[in-house]
């Protein structure tokens, strides 16, 4: 019974927690406000390898991007360098959403819950990593540009994209 209880408090706990990133993806508003709750939870031993917590994540940095296209789809002044960082948190926190799920898979008696959201989100999202990874080329940032092409490459080795066979192609 104290073992339910327990499972049950942390349960709302992380409801209550998880409220405002909910209310940030339906809405918008500050993602600097959100980033900070999602870094604040990474620390919380409660939260830490809750793949709920990381698939909120990249639903968040998802809602950015998509203001910043937005803007863009506009002719309105946007942040590329924003609109990028966006893109790759959104692959950050897709790879630790996923890894925490192989690791309970491994444990055995767990179901993928959201390797196929994940892919379905990303695989849009997938050459613009690639597309950064040209745009600091260009800038002769050649440390951001290493890392967005790494990116490129690690999603695509990625279980996520494992049935897209993206470094086939």
């Amino acid at each position: 019974i104290l073992t339910i209880f327990a499972c049950l408090a942390l349960s709302v706990s992380a409801q209550s927690e998880y409220k405002s990133i909910r209310t940030y993806i339906k809405k918008g508003g500050n993602i600097a406000t959100v980033r900070q709750q999602i870094q604040k939870l990474e620390k919380d031993e409660d939260f830490k390898d809750d793949p709920k917590l990381y698939f909120l994540a990249v639903q968040s940095e998802r809602k950015a991007n998509e203001a910043d296209n937005t803007k863009l789809y506009l002719n309105q002044a946007y942040d590329t360098v924003n609109f990028f960082a966006t893109i790759s948190g959104m692959f950050k926190y897709a790879a630790q959403c996923d890894g925490i799920e192989q690791h309970r898979l491994s444990n055995g008696n767990y179901k993928l819950k959201y390797r196929s959201k994940l892919h379905d989100i990303l695989k849009r999202y997938y050459p613009n990593l690639y597309s950064a990874g040209i745009f600091y080329i260009k800038k002769k940032d050649y440390k951001n540009s290493q890392q967005y092409f790494q990116q490129y490459l690690d999603a695509a080795q990625s279980p996520i994209f494992a049935a897209d066979r993206l470094l086939t192609t």
